[in-house]
């Protein structure tokens, strides 16, 4: 009589994390769990592997889109704090990035917001005798709608604000790659900076030059301009823009211009939002009772390969609305990795086992920052010794709760004995 089989879905949601130096509490503790992110400068790669994998298939990642540009705006002034009105759409993954130029570098700016939430400094440039300045700030997952720009500087001077809010932009860690550059004399030559980036990205510029090239400023070749203003009627004592472009391995971002005019310029890489759906992610065993069969998932990123999850099943016993798996029978698992998070959804719920399977979860792709503040310390140490541990959650409404598991700090993982499939998470 053939093997009855049955079909499993695993799904597999990721968060990863790693440790850091001498171990104390972080500033503020929060009710867990607190899930952890990957640290990685691309999206990882996955693949599988085992000598019981022979069948399983791996889908093929997709590759992300680069940002797009929703709307922009612009206004000019002489001020200590330029005010205009910029309208966000309803796009999914929005991102604001205001660019400011300045004539006079001894003014800097002291803020940015909008509709009443601050936003980000991101990057600055002078030229060589302050003549001009540029600033660049952000502000992820801007609220849509029509709202204010306010941007207040040190003290009053003739300014050119622009914002440009962009669709499909990272959320987590949206640039990759910030680059300034600045004029030498009087500007004799075109404002140009090197931001190398992705096909899968878009970059945005911001440049500030003197009013001697106001009319003729334009983007280079291969980029399209966002805003463009002057301060002055003849020609313009200041004069700000912005551009975006498509990610390039060799990208210049430029403007032209007819004219000497000093000028600083900045550019950034906006990484794309990751478009790959959970199914996009997946591998596949037959886990048959009174046979070892393993998964394991590895992950490749920054040039090198480094294992994140391994599965062992050897007695499946009983799957919910399907009964009693008999021995030699065969179930068909499916392991499905989300690329953001650390968190294993094993499917169907409550399918249970006599001799517990083992989950075996790396969180060294982590790169150390535990906590999320950007910054690898003695926080992140406590949070891997002290805090850190695996989560359980019988199913999607219940609450998440720890569960008995055993850490290694060397291999940076955590592995559990699992008498049914539920919801599984390393985090703190």
């Amino acid at each position: 009589m053939s093997a009855r089989r049955f079909l499993i879905s695993l799904g597999l949601v990721l968060i990863v994390s790693a440790c850091a130096e001498t171990p104390s509490a972080p500033p503020a503790m929060e009710q867990g769990p607190r899930f952890l992110n990957w640290a990685t400068t691309t999206e990882p790669q996955f693949a599988f592997e085992g000598a019981n994998a022979v069948g399983s298939r791996f889908a093929q990642v997709l590759v992300p889109t680069p940002a797009v540009v929703d709307q922009s705006s612009s206004k000019t002034a002489s001020t200590s704090s330029l005010t205009w009105s910029h309208t966000v759409g309803t796009g999914a993954s929005r991102l604001l990035v205001v660019g400011v130029a300045i004539r006079n570098a001894n003014n800097v700016v002291r803020g940015v917001s909008y509709a009443g939430e601050a936003m980000t400094f991101l990057q600055a440039r002078n030229n060589h005798d302050g003549a001009v300045r540029v600033e660049q700030w952000f502000l992820v997952a801007p609220p849509s709608g029509t709202a204010n720009v306010t941007v207040t500087l040190s003290g009053g001077a003739k300014v050119v604000g622009g914002a440009v809010s962009l669709t499909g932009a990272n959320q987590v860690s949206p640039f990759r790659g910030l680059a300034v550059n600045g004029s030498t004399d009087t500007g004799t030559n075109d404002p140009t900076v090197a931001d190398s980036s992705g096909a899968n990205e878009l970059v945005v510029s911001t440049v500030a030059t003197d009013g001697n090239a106001a009319k003729s400023l334009a983007p280079a070749s291969g980029q399209s301009q966002a805003w463009k203003l002057a301060y002055g009627t003849s020609g313009g004592d200041d004069v700000g823009a912005g551009s975006t472009a498509t990610g390039s391995a060799n990208l210049i971002m430029g403007w032209t211009k007819d004219k000497n005019a000093k000028w600083a310029i900045a550019a950034e890489v906006v990484k794309p939002a990751p478009s790959i759906a959970l199914t996009q992610y997946q591998a596949t065993i037959w886990a048959k009772r009174g046979q070892a069969r393993t998964l394991q998932i590895n992950y490749a990123a920054n040039g090198g390969t480094s294992p994140f999850m391994k599965l062992t099943i050897s007695d499946p016993t009983y799957v919910p609305g399907r009964g009693t798996i008999a021995m030699g029978d065969s179930v068909l698992v499916t392991a499905t990795v989300d690329p953001h998070a650390l968190t294993v959804s094993l499917e169907p719920h409550q399918m249970q086992f006599g001799a517990p399977s083992q989950l075996q979860i790396w969180y060294s792709g982590a790169g150390g920052d535990l906590d999320g503040d950007g910054q690898v310390n003695s926080s992140d140490s406590y949070i891997e010794t002290q805090l850190l541990g695996m989560w359980y959650q019988a199913d999607p409404s219940s609450p998440w709760t720890t569960i008995p598991a055993t850490q290694s700090l060397s291999t940076k993982s955590f592995t559990a004995a699992l008498q049914h499939f539920s919801g599984y998470s390393v985090a703190w």
